[in-house]
């Protein structure tokens, strides 16, 4: 097996500069992923953000370097949660991945499995006066406001069908994502990633609202990065109330909201510089209910 670590990156580093040589295996919006051998890929990272609500697109040179150094950062602290992730090498402009196969071929499930703690982006946009409605607890979902974390999955589509129509990623019930990952195991993989993130991030003043992750077909393994580019987050500091609407975004709904590219790549680098900062005690995301 190829060399994975220490001092041994210079391995890696050999082949990519072989990077034009490598077949491709796939080309994204976001990423190029080109072959190093039957267990290995070479993954780059493309400075692009799109947002579908608001049709906008754009790349922003720097943001790519931000999302791969903030990738290594944040897949350290969840191997150290115990948590597998397929990156297993970070190099100053890539990074080396363990290639999602079953029986023997590639295979990635067009599913990405979120995790909401905040009633936010879609739900909040689609879930027409759920507010308005008590929940068996009694409580109700507040618009910008911390709720217990849960799980769904996405079917993945592609920006634009066949004839140039804009798609969006749907939402799917498990028994259908069933079909192509453990729908079980990754609940359990992506809750306790979650959750491993957001006690790290908040002790960095950082409040993860919610996150997009890949999870390969077993469901044990997460193979997609983990940036600002599939979260929002929210720098909040020390401030006494974490759980409050008020706090300078960090993600990619900085873009959403129409900020200029500078402003984009700026709160982008403030959340990987927070990143070598502690600022408090961690906090947990199910510490809301605490602080109502």
């Amino acid at each position: 097996m190829p060399p994975t670590k220490g001092p041994i990156l210079a391995h890696w580093q050999m082949i990519r500069e072989q990077w034009e040589t490598l077949s491709v295996l796939s080309k994204g919006e976001s990423k190029e992923i080109r072959v190093i051998d039957d267990d290995f890929v070479m993954v780059r990272m493309i400075p692009s953000l799109y947002s579908f609500t608001h049709n906008r697109s754009a790349m922003i040179t720097g943001t790519d370097e931000i999302r791969l150094q903030t990738f290594e950062k944040l897949a350290r602290v969840l191997r150290l949660g115990g948590i597998p992730v397929s990156a297993i090498a970070f190099g100053s402009d890539f990074y080396v991945s363990r290639r999602p196969k079953r029986r023997g071929s590639d295979y990635v499930p067009p599913i990405e499995v979120i995790v909401k703690a905040r009633h936010v982006g879609t739900p909040k946009h689609t879930l027409y006066e759920i507010s308005e409605y008590k929940t068996l607890s009694g409580d109700c979902f507040r618009p910008d406001t911390a709720h217990d974390p849960y799980v769904r999955f996405d079917y993945t589509n592609p920006l634009q069908d066949k004839d140039g129509h804009r798609l969006r990623d749907e939402c799917i019930p498990s028994q259908l994502a069933r079909h192509f990952i453990d729908v079980d195991r990754a609940e359990h993989t992506a809750m306790s990633a979650f959750c491993t993130l957001y006690g790290y991030l908040s002790s960095c003043g950082i409040r993860l609202d919610d996150i997009c992750f890949k999870i390969d077909h077993t469901g044990r393994h997460i193979f997609g990065e983990i940036s600002p580019d599939c979260m929002r987050a929210v720098w909040m500091g020390d401030a006494s109330d974490f759980f409050a609407a008020a706090g300078d975004d960090t993600s990619k709904d900085t873009f959403r909201a129409g900020s200029s590219e500078e402003t984009v790549l700026d709160r982008y680098r403030c959340f990987l510089d927070a990143l070598d900062t502690k600022v408090r005690t961690p906090i947990s995301p199910y510490d809301y209910s605490d602080a109502a």
